[in-house]
C-alpha cells in the first residue's frame, strides 16, 4: 500500500492528540519516532488481508486509506496478543525449566510482564523482552512487538512438547553430563536432548535412554571419521525421520523445526570426532581407567568462625616459615586450604605450600583446575601459579627421562 506522506502526518498528528488526552499536539522528537514506528508497524498488517485473494486484496487496498489500514493492522495485533495469551497459558501448563535460571527468567517470570506493559497503542513494536534463553532456531529477526513474542511462544512449544517426551531425571542427568553448572548457563536444553536421541538412533538402542556409554560412543567415533560432512547429515537426516516414524507419529512440524540443527550437528560431529572430542555432543558415563583413578578423601574442613580466626592470623604474620608451621599443623583440609592460599599468599610462596603437598592432593587439585579451565571459568591467582607449577615440573621430568635414556 502506498500512502502520502500527508496522510501519515496526519495520522501521526492524530494519534499525538489521542495519546496526550488532547491536551497537547506536539511531543518529542524521540516519542514521536516511537508512534510513527508503532503506526507503520501496525499498517504492515493490513497488507496481509486478504492474502489468499489477490483480486480481493487489491480493490480493498483501493478502497482504504491511511487511518483504516493503521486501525486494521491495530485490530490484528489486538487479536494476536489474545492468541499469544492463550498460547501462554497453555505453555505453563506443563512448562518445565529443567532448573536452568535463564530459561526461568525468560518465560516464567518475562513473559507475564510482558502482558502486563505491552503497548499495541502507542508502542506496537517494542517486545519489551531480551529473549535470553535461545531457541534451536531463532524467529526472524525482522519480526518485532506481538509478532516476535507470538513466534518466540510458539517455538517455544514446540521444544517443550519434544522434551516432555522424555524422562525428568534422564534429562537431568544429561545437562550434568554437559556442566556442572548447567543450572546458570545460557545455552538451548533441547539441543542437547535432540542431539543424544539421535545419537541413540545411532546406536540403535532406545531414544528414552538418552545417555551414551564410551563404547558406544567410540563406535559413533567411527562413523564420524569414516564420513565426510555431507554424508554425516544425510545419515542424521535418515536417522531423524527414523525416530519420527517410530516415536513421534512422523510429526512434520518436529521434522520442519529441528532439521535447521541437523547441518551444525554433522558439522560438529566430524570436527569432535578428529580431535576426539564426541564426549562434548554425545553425552553420558565416561569410564575412568583405574590404573589412572586418584582415590583421595578430604580431611574434615572447620568451621567458618575457625576459619576465618586462622586466615587473620596468618595475614598478619611476616615470615613465611611460621605461616607455612601454621599449615601444616592447623589446616587438615584441601578445601581449607584452598581459601588459605586464595587470602594469605602471593606469588613465590605459593610454590612453598605446593610443595606441602602430597601426591594425592596434587591430582584432585590438577583435575578441579582443568574442569575449571574447560568451562571457561576464571582462574584465582594460586591456581595460575600451581597450573605453571605441574607445567615446570612435567617438563623437568621429561628432561630427566631423555638424559637417562
Amino acid at each position: 500500500m502506498n500512502f502520502s506522506e500527508e496522510e501519515i502526518l496526519q495520522l501521526l498528528s492524530d494519534r499525538v492528540r489521542k495519546y496526550t488526552s488532547n491536551e497537547s499536539s506536539s511531543v518529542s522528537y524521540e516519542k514521536a519516532r516511537q508512534l510513527m514506528g508503532s503506526i507503520l508497524f501496525c499498517m504492515e498488517d493490513a497488507q496481509s488481508c486478504s492474502q489468499n485473494n489477490e483480486k480481493k486484496l487489491t480493490l480493498f487496498h483501493k478502497k482504504m486509506n491511511a487511518k483504516e489500514a493503521f486501525e486494521v493492522g491495530l485490530n490484528k495485533k489486538k487479536v494476536k496478543i489474545k492468541e499469544t495469551q492463550k498460547l501462554f497459558e497453555t505453555i505453563m501448563k506443563t512448562f518445565c525449566t529443567y532448573q536452568n535460571q535463564c530459561y526461568y527468567d525468560t518465560i516464567i517470570k518475562g513473559m507475564p510482564g510482558f502482558f502486563k506493559t505491552y503497548d499495541v497503542e502507542y508502542n506496537a513494536q517494542n517486545h519489551i523482552l531480551t529473549l535470553d534463553y535461545p531457541l534451536i532456531t531463532a524467529p526472524s529477526l525482522n519480526l518485532k512487538g506481538i509478532d516476535l513474542i507470538y513466534e518466540y511462544l510458539k517455538r517455544t512449544w514446540i521444544e517443550q512438547c519434544f522434551l516432555s517426551s522424555f524422562s525428568y531425571d534422564n534429562i537431568l542427568d544429561i545437562l550434568k553430563n554437559y556442566h556442572k553448572k548447567h543450572e546458570e548457563l545460557i545455552f538451548n536444553i533441547c539441543r542437547v536432548v535432540f542431539r543424544n536421541a539421535i545419537g541413540c538412533v545411532l546406536l540403535d538402542k532406545s531414544i528414552y535412554e538418552l545417555m551414551i556409554q564410551c563404547d558406544e560412543r567410540e563406535l559413533l567415533k567411527r562413523l564420524g571419521d569414516s564420513k565426510n560432512v555431507a554424508e554425516l547429515e544425510a545419515i542424521l537426516i535418515e536417522a531423524f525421520e527414523r525416530m519420527l516414524n517410530l516415536h513421534f507419529n512422523n510429526n512434520q512440524e518436529y521434522f520442519v523445526y529441528f532439521l535447521n540443527e541437523i547441518k551444525d550437528f554433522a558439522f560438529e560431529i566430524k570436527s569432535n570426532a578428529e580431535n576426539n572430542h564426541l564426549d562434548k555432543i554425545f553425552l553420558g558415563s565416561t569410564t575412568v581407567e583405574p590404573q589412572n583413578q586418584v582415590i583421595y578423601k578430604d580431611g574434615s574442613p572447620m568451621e567458618d568462625e575457625k576459619l576465618r580466626e586462622l586466615i587473620d592470623g596468618l595475614s598478619q604474620i611476616r615470615f613465611l616459615t611460621e605461616k607455612l608451621d601454621m599449615i601444616k599443623t592447623q589446616v587438615k583440609s584441601l578445601e581449607d586450604l584452598k581459601e588459605v592460599l586464595k587470602e594469605c599468599f602471593f606469588d613465590e610462596e605459593f610454590l612453598n605450600v605446593f610443595a606441602l603437598l602430597s601426591t594425592n592432593e596434587i591430582e584432585v587439585l590438577k583435575e578441579e583446575i582443568i574442569q575449571k579451565i574447560e568451562y571457561n571459568e576464571e582462574l584465582e591467582e594460586w591456581e595460575i601459579a600451581f597450573k605453571k607449577e605441574m607445567i615446570t615440573r612435567e617438563s623437568k621430568n621429561k628432561e630427566e627421562k631423555r638424559s637417562i635414556t
